[in-house]
């Protein structure tokens, strides 16, 4: 049932599905299961004319969260919505604009936040990216727990970043050389709000065993941070010159040989450029890729490598650096990376075939309640 998509998008091939959907598709998706939930458990409920009834908590952690809208979600009563405030905030697909309304909520309900308990400021997840830079300076941030869970959030403006990780450092009175392994993990995301000079100071040995879990983080850091980082990791005692680094060691850096020099990136071989991960494809400023990868090192991108290149870089290719981009798409090299990527795709449309059976019985009793919701669903599939 309905349900059960809950679980499938929380897999990692459900996350990695609804990636490549664009912005419109998520959209329309989005406004389908709203239509599907309020209708099927709440509509019937009360009389067409009335009010819609706001769900139970129970009810809501089982499903897709975003599928209920930010009307039904502020329905709730305060027990019910603080009991589901982690369920909330850890919705990757809430839009933007509800947040803001789900954050004012909270702080209705709890009081301000400079007097919000760490356990509520642990669940607040996506919500606590609306904390004006004001507010995020009233929070206490000595405790870990509290830093690591705002550390998981990706979506942090460059103020609130520098606001943060000052923070941070303040409340343990230590400056960037002074941070060791846990406190660059715990830090996560808003490792970004460190200047480059202070990035410069952190200890390498320190920032290399961070590394693993950092380079697997989307990082909004600039070009010149990234760099920073990646100058982290090619000292002797750390991981040695670029020329040296196997295929691992670029799979453990992850993210972070996105900050590479682009003399580094030009002499990259071919199994350097297999442990290439596409999220640090994805992150090299436009300019860099362009300069760095000559056509014949982009013919040997596999089918996820090639497809990780984003708009703004490709922009930028000449003719024969697209012609083997392409080929690097639509060719079958045989090996192993390629192969996931095709089986990766078939799966998401086998997962499209398999949910559509499993929706046909709810769609069934909808039939029988609303026949026009169904009608406008299948009419806006086709």
């Amino acid at each position: 049932m309905l349900f059960e998509e809950q679980k499938w998008r929380k897999s990692a091939l459900g996350t990695a599905c609804r990636k490549t959907q664009t912005v419109e598709q998520q959209a329309e998706n989005m406004q389908k299961q709203r239509i599907v939930f309020q209708r099927l458990f709440l509509s019937r409920s009360m009389p067409r004319s009335s009010a819609v009834l706001a769900p139970e908590c129970g009810i809501v952690r089982g499903s897709i969260v975003s599928a209920w809208g930010v009307d039904v979600l502020m329905r709730m009563t305060s027990g019910n919505f603080m009991d589901c405030l982690e369920e909330i905030g850890l919705d990757p697909d809430i839009p933007n604009s509800e947040l803001i309304p789900l954050l004012d909520r909270v702080l209705k309900i709890a009081g301000p936040v400079s007097v919000l308990p760490n356990n509520v400021l642990i669940r607040l997840g996506r919500l606590a990216t609306k904390l004006m830079v004001q507010q995020l300076k009233a929070v206490s941030l000595g405790d870990l727990q509290v830093m690591e869970a705002f550390g998981r959030q990706q979506e942090w403006t460059i103020s609130q970043l520098n606001t943060l990780v000052n923070g941070f450092m303040q409340s343990h009175n230590v400056t960037a050389k002074d941070l060791n392994t846990l406190y660059l993990v715990t830090l996560g995301y808003v490792i970004c709000g460190l200047p480059e000079k202070d990035m410069e100071q952190m200890k390498p040995l320190e920032f290399c065993s961070a590394v693993m879990y950092i380079g697997h983080l989307a990082l909004s850091c600039t070009e010149q941070q990234l760099e920073a980082l990646a100058r982290l990791c090619n000292g002797n005692d750390i991981f040695g010159p670029v020329s040296g680094w196997t295929e691992d060691i670029f799979l453990e850096i992850g993210s972070v040989a996105a900050g590479l020099q682009d003399i580094e990136l030009s002499s990259l071989v071919l199994e350097q450029i297999q442990g290439l991960t596409p999220l640090a494809i994805s992150l090299i400023h436009p300019k860099k890729f362009a300069v760095s990868f000559s056509s014949q090192q982009l013919q040997l991108f596999s089918w996820s490598q090639a497809k990780a290149v984003t708009e703004q870089q490709r922009n930028l290719l000449d003719i024969e650096q697209m012609r083997a981009l392409t080929l690097a798409l639509i060719e079958d090299s045989g090996n192993q990376t390629y192969r996931a990527g095709k089986s990766h795709a078939d799966h998401c449309s086998y997962h499209t075939l398999l949910h559509l059976s499993t929706l046909l019985p709810v769609l069934y009793v909808l039939y029988i309640v609303q026949p026009t919701v169904v009608l406008s669903l299948v009419n806006r599939k086709q």
